[in-house]
């Protein structure tokens, strides 16, 4: 079994450790990241948190194609409620405080902002329209 030595001096793993223990790097040495999988998140997240929470909300708004001005668009049309249940959301839990980005996934197309509990359901039926009309049937019928 080939093993590998963690860059990172202070690693807090047994070293040297298996190459699993490491990320995938083409052009790394043996094919694998320098520092262990625990030390290479690890930074991963100090960097995410030294660039403070607009540079974390633009990278996420990105994924979706558009902008912080984007979203608030979205926000202020909806008025700040979520466009099935028509909620606002609240503060309890960290996932709530906020609307989430709806998209399609066949097309990338966003479709507006939802609370986390029905982005979630959507999820859950697959973006199936007839999934959702026999749900809805469904909740009918009892």
């Amino acid at each position: 079994m080939i093993t590998k030595t963690c860059y990172n001096e202070e690693c807090s793993q047994e070293n040297p450790q298996p190459l699993t223990n490491f990320h995938k790097q083409s052009t790394g040495k043996l094919g694998v990241r320098s520092r262990c999988r625990t030390c290479h998140n690890q930074a991963m997240r100090d960097y995410e948190r030294k660039r403070g929470p607009e540079w974390r909300r633009k990278k996420t708004l990105h994924r979706y194609g558009i902008t912080p001005q984007d979203y608030d668009r979205m926000f202020r049309e909806q008025e700040g409620k979520c466009k099935i249940c028509e909620k606002i959301p609240q503060e309890r839990h960290s996932r709530d405080r906020h609307l989430v980005v709806d998209h399609c996934h066949t097309t990338q197309a966003v479709r507006g902002l939802l609370c986390h509990s029905c982005n979630r359901a959507l999820g859950m039926f697959n973006d199936d329209p007839k999934v959702l009309d026999k749900a809805a049937a469904y909740l009918r019928s009892a």
